[in-house]
């Protein structure tokens, strides 16, 4: 609790004035009427261990040195929750509306077969990051069957990040878990969908009756058995029955290109390698 004593002329309106950008209040800031001086009880739920908070005061009288307040430091409690970012995404400390301890705004999409980074952050309940965090965790992309999970990852001064690939087109959730939180917080699902986009078109697909497509399964060599099929083994066909074959353009994890790849950033597009004259690029 910050109590901030405002002495003014007398009878005169007391309300906090303007807050940080960054600084979201858990409770509304209150107003006074009082005559000589009065105290405020105010409650500050963004964290700044560099001391960047101050408390300011508007009504009758004059400015001074004293109003804004000296800046204050606010600690963030111990982490009892996980908030991760996609690449885009920027912690909001103190925000406690959905989606929460984040702003979404500048998400970006991603391709099949690229790697990004996921940012976690271990946070208290009004998701302040907790410097003092160092518990392991675990992530997983839930709506993906195909991709390989990252290795666990400790956070180091409550945070760390974390790096998939996802190889299925479609909208993607993550889910982060740390077993060392007490449920229902030990894990996180990203509330905002990252949207994944098919890769290049490489290969056509050919799915016989029977036969099922299956958007991102390996293997994904140019003659598989089973890559890119759930079913796999075909219907019996019998002698003069017509049968439909399914034809598909697909990338190099399976997915049907449906029209022209998206323009993405150059940030989410896989990197050339680099290539000498000695060595052969591909």
């Amino acid at each position: 609790m910050f109590k901030d004593k405002v002495a003014q002329k007398p009878i005169i309106a007391v309300s906090a004035g303007k807050k940080k950008a960054q600084n979201f209040p858990a409770l509304g800031w209150p107003g006074a009427v009082f005559a000589g001086s009065t105290t405020i009880n105010c409650q500050l739920v963004s964290a700044s261990a560099a001391g960047a908070r101050r408390v300011a005061v508007a009504g009758a009288g004059i400015a001074n040195v004293a109003n804004p307040s000296t800046p204050v430091t606010v600690l963030a409690r111990t982490a009892d929750r996980l908030v991760a970012l996609f690449p885009g995404e920027t912690l909001q400390q103190g925000k406690t509306t959905a989606p929460e301890g984040k702003d979404p705004s500048g998400l970006l999409p991603q391709q099949a077969g690229s790697t990004f980074t996921v940012v976690v952050y271990g946070v208290d309940s009004l998701y302040n990051q907790d410097p003092t965090a160092a518990f392991t965790v675990q992530g997983d992309a839930i709506s993906d069957a195909w991709d390989v999970s990252p290795a666990n990852a400790p956070l180091v001064a409550g945070t760390t990040n974390m790096h998939f690939n996802l190889v299925t087109a479609a909208t993607h959730t993550l889910r982060l878990q740390a077993a060392s939180l007490l449920a229902p917080n030990s894990f996180y699902l990203t509330p905002d969908p990252v949207t994944v986009w098919w890769n290049r078109p490489q290969k056509l697909q050919l799915i016989a009756e029977g036969q099922t497509h299956a958007p991102g399964k390996p293997f994904y060599g140019a003659d598989p058995t089973d890559g890119g099929r759930g079913i796999v083994t075909p219907a019996t066909l019998t002698a003069g029955v017509t049968t439909t074959i399914t034809v598909n353009v697909v990338d190099r994890y399976y997915n049907v290109v449906k029209g022209p790849t998206p323009q993405l950033p150059a940030s989410v597009l896989p990197q050339p390698r680099p290539c000498t004259m000695a060595k052969r690029c591909g």
